[in-house]
């Protein structure tokens, strides 16, 4: 029993001095040198994506740093090109300059987007499949559109991926291995990802800046192949510092809680709103998810009723992300965490709901929906099964 005691003493110290690296690994406004952990004769300036409401300047020095040996520089930006009176995406110019005179500049995407506007994103992990053509025709019939976020593991249904774009939808990068071992290294995950940005462009004429992890950014499956428990908050970083930008989900429709999910189940849990006027739905591009092909046509429908309108995932300023927090041993893998529904224009805005308040949203709906379900987990929390 004693042993035990000192057991749990030790994994609550842990977790809360490793909650103390939390900011660091965001590079936060207000971080010390010594937190942001740069120490370089180089300039480091890091700058990321936002998304901001129509008619509302953003905080344009949010997240923004810039560090040369060990010493923070002062930062300039140019937002000449914005125009906060009218959707879309604009570019904003960061530049810093270091002690020797060097300057360093990175340009991001600042989107500018009407929040009163119903968008619901319909996203596919893990295709290509034999079940590709059955989603395409579903969409094309029934006058939508989706982001597909590919892999490499049948290439035998590469050829559907043309066909995709030629309908107007969106390819974007999940990964071509589809392996929690991609997580054991930067490198490891950059050559993963190198080879399904390959993919996308051959088919796609171009390449996506648009990446989904395998498990979700918030999944602790990295903590297998990685002993570094913030591992996910540094790759999260690196992606976006690399001119990425992640996507997660804030609606799911569960069709990954089992092998073979029923129409029935995955039109329960995805016939839902969540008071949100955008969504980003997650389901899968399956050959086992025969369930989710049938269920499609009631899920346009549903939105549509709505009064939401069907988009692709292509801007880097568009933000959907988890919460994430470091992996602590004896704890996370057996816990679960609170399933999370983002509100957008914010890196680390993400609201947290209990499942009464969620099965509340559901059934106050103005127009007649589905039976609510049970809050669906994320891929991540409802199985660390490298099939998510």
């Amino acid at each position: 029993m004693k042993k035990k005691k000192i057991m749990r003493s030790f994994a609550i110290l842990s977790l809360i001095a490793l909650s103390a690296v939390l900011a660091s690994c965001g590079g936060r406004k207000g971080d010390s040198v010594e937190e942001l952990g740069e120490d370089s004769t180089a300039v480091q300036l890091h700058a990321f994506p936002q998304e901001t409401t129509l008619g509302v300047a953003p905080d344009y020095m949010k997240d923004v740093t810039a560090v040369q040996n060990g010493k923070k520089l002062k930062v300039t930006f140019d937002d000449s090109d914005v125009d906060l009176q009218k959707e879309g995406d604009y570019e904003v110019t960061y530049t810093a300059t270091g002690t020797d005179g060097t300057s360093v500049s990175k340009t991001v995407t600042i989107s500018v987007v009407d929040q009163n506007k119903k968008i619901v994103y319909l996203t596919f992990d893990d295709g290509p499949s034999p079940n590709t053509p059955r989603i395409l025709n579903a969409l094309r019939e029934n006058g939508a559109r989706a982001t597909f976020f590919i892999t490499g593991q049948f290439p035998n249904c590469f050829k559907y991926l043309k066909d995709a774009v030629a309908d107007g939808n969106e390819l974007a990068a999940h990964s071509y291995r589809h392996r929690f071992a991609i997580y054991s290294s930067f490198d490891a995950y950059f050559s993963d990802l190198e080879k399904i940005e390959k993919l996308i462009e051959k088919y796609a004429g171009k390449r996506s800046h648009i990446i989904r992890f395998p498990g979700g950014s918030s999944n602790f499956a990295f903590a297998r192949h990685n002993s570094d428990p913030n591992f996910m908050f540094k790759l999260c970083r690196e992606v976006q510092d690399r001119g990425y930008q992640y996507v997660d989900w804030n609606a799911d429709s569960r069709d990954a809680s089992t092998d073979y999910p029923s129409a029935s189940m995955v039109i329960r849990n995805s016939c839902h709103t969540y008071g949100h006027n955008r969504l980003c739905l997650l389901l899968h591009d399956s050959g086992m998810k025969n369930g989710t092909v049938a269920a499609l046509p009631t899920i346009i429908k549903y939105f549509r009723n709505q009064g939401y309108e069907f988009g692709t995932l292509t801007s880097t300023g568009y933000i959907c992300h988890h919460t994430l927090r470091p992996f602590v041993p004896g704890i996370n893998r057996t816990a679960k965490k609170t399933i999370s529904r983002s509100r957008h224009g914010s890196r680390d805005s993400l609201q947290h709901r209990s499942g009464a308040q969620q099965s509340s949203e559901a059934a106050t709906e103005t127009t007649e929906a589905p039976k609510a379900a049970e809050p669906a987990p994320s891929k991540a929390e409802s199985t660390e099964s490298e099939n998510n």
